[in-house]
């Protein structure tokens, strides 16, 4: 997954901006504020990858519940179409 199209270019337009930075205090400023951004990003993105994960591990609760009434049905089902047995 990469970033979206407008993270990408406002952190590529910071960096642009430090490179034409005319003056030292100016170059901090920059540097301070494209570092700021890549950092909101950064902490979006573990946030969303967060969310994902957590996502992720619900469904696979929700799946091997649904395992786990497959093999009782399936069970039950055995149980109930074993021929029966003939003793002589």
């Amino acid at each position: 997954m990469s970033l979206s199209p407008y993270p990408t270019r406002a952190i590529k337009q910071a960096i642009a901006r430090v490179r034409k930075s005319n003056t030292r205090d100016m170059l901090v400023f920059q540097v301070k504020d494209a570092g700021d951004q890549i950092k909101r990003e950064l902490n979006e993105s573990k946030h969303r990858m967060g969310k994902a994960m957590q996502k992720a591990v619900e469904e696979q609760k929700e799946l091997l519940a649904l395992l786990h009434e497959l093999n009782e049905v399936t069970k039950q089902q055995v149980d109930r179409l074993k021929p029966e047995e003939h003793h002589p």
